[in-house]
């Protein structure tokens, strides 16, 4: 259900494919929850996924499936879901069940499940007040709400700044942006400086105070040296992003090390599928949205549904 999944979604139920897209989540949209630079056919990002889940919605050749998860791939693309139908309702229907599952056999499956943001380790890492860069993002940019007013960030890849950024514009204060990196070179990490957030590189959070909730993070270079205690009342942290491999992994396949992204990926597939998106390691908006079109199209071409060209085309804006 995120930018991967519906526009390989929209590729194949445009092409003619009979499309299966479910999502574990109450509403589709992945990380275009978060991402707010995110610009897809001049829209902001989670308005476009909203209107995708509508074409999709009304045609007779799609069926979604929100609050839907995906548990296990088995043997001949058979794929096994798990819809909560009433759980989230106070007064459900009482010829409703609770849940309902799924057993899907499939020509092809396209895996589209992102990736998982990793948490940085240092003492006490586990108080109230202290997530990962992307809760906070969803906190802020899509439930309008702000994780704190005094706000550390400690990282080691480029989220993190993104974060620190829209909390910035929002309002809150940055007192510091700690990155393990010696020299991390971004636009993002430019921006960030020029909001005046400061900025220490080659530093380590070494530790979180407070009792209740986090009150303090204790910052020292990489390498050694002075301690310094800055105040804050939440801290929020990125270590980077890890491939969701899940379900290729249970469908037997095997992940091979990438040495150049320092990262496990699908390989060779025992079965008819296909990652895109985070999931396979693909970065960025504009590679995303192009390859999960292409395999949408591929899918509906080798299952032999109408052939035509899907003819759907996304056009990308600004993004980080």
């Amino acid at each position: 259900g995120g930018v991967a999944g519906l526009a390989a979604a929209l590729s194949a139920a445009e092409a003619g494919a009979q499309v299966i897209l479910c999502d574990e989540n109450a509403q589709m949209g992945g990380a275009l929850r978060f991402e707010g630079e995110a610009k897809l056919d001049g829209l902001e990002g989670y308005d476009w996924a909203q209107q995708a889940v509508d074409r999709l919605s009304v045609m007779d050749n799609v069926r979604v499936l929100s609050r839907t998860t995906a548990f296990g791939y088995y043997a001949q693309n058979f794929v096994g879901l798990v819809e909560r139908v009433t759980d989230h309702l106070a007064a459900p229907d009482p010829d409703l069940p609770r849940e309902r599952l799924w057993q899907v056999r499939a020509k092809r499956v396209i895996i589209a499940a992102g990736a998982i943001e990793r948490h940085m380790v240092f003492p006490n890492n586990d108080r109230p007040g202290i997530m990962l860069a992307s809760a906070a993002r969803t906190y802020l940019n899509h439930h309008g709400v702000a994780v704190g007013r005094k706000v550390g960030v400690y990282t080691a890849n480029d989220s993190a700044y993104a974060a620190a950024i829209d909390l910035r514009k929002a309002g809150a204060e940055i007192p510091a942006i700690v990155d393990l990196r010696d020299n991390p070179d971004s636009v993002l990490v430019e921006e960030a400086k020029s909001l005046g957030i400061r900025v220490l590189t080659g530093h380590a959070v070494t530790g979180a105070g407070g009792k209740l909730r986090v009150a303090s993070m204790s910052v020292e270079p990489r390498k050694g040296g002075h301690t310094e205690v800055i105040p804050v009342d939440a801290l929020i942290m990125s270590a980077g992003w890890t491939p969701s491999v899940h379900m290729y992994s249970q469908s037997r396949g095997k992940v091979v090390w990438d040495e150049q992204s320092g990262r496990f990926l699908p390989g060779e597939y025992p079965q008819d599928a296909v990652s895109i998106g985070a999931c396979n390691g693909t970065d960025g908006l504009d590679a995303t949205v192009t390859e999960a079109v292409a395999a949408g199209e591929k899918a509906a071409k080798d299952a032999r549904a109408k052939a035509k060209k899907s003819g759907v085309k996304i056009k990308v804006g600004k993004h980080h």
